[in-house]
């Protein structure tokens, strides 16, 4: 009768031995997926409500000042480069007088920042 003890109580540690190895497997397995996550998409992405066409028509309306004007590129709102932005945009959208200030100012602060003026 006491091998059976014996025997009993060797598979109850066997089971217990392989919850805990199973629980720490499983623990381990979360703080991969975890880290994974985080190195396929650190939080640098662009906020929900970025419009990405009005900030592509200020890169371009942008580059076509730079080449077709001797102006000066300023932030101000009836400025040309605000309009020529705001009838690219309205082009692509369709939507006329969008307000797109943001998307410039954003264009020319990542141009000011790459260049050390401002």
């Amino acid at each position: 009768m006491a091998a059976s003890v014996e025997v009993t109580q060797s598979i109850e540690d066997i089971g217990l031995a392989y919850r805990a190895r199973a629980d720490s497997f499983g623990a381990e397995l979360k703080r991969l997926r975890e880290v994974s996550a985080r190195a396929v998409d650190p939080g640098f992405a662009t906020h929900p409500n970025y419009d990405h066409a009005k900030h592509l028509c200020a890169w371009h309306a942008l580059g076509l000042m730079r080449e077709l004007s001797d102006g000066k590129i300023t932030r101000t709102k009836d400025s040309a480069f605000r309009v020529v932005t705001g009838l690219l945009y309205e082009t692509v959208s369709g939507q006329p007088d969008a307000d797109l200030k943001r998307a410039c100012d954003s264009v020319l602060q990542n141009v000011n920042l790459r260049s050390g003026t401002d």
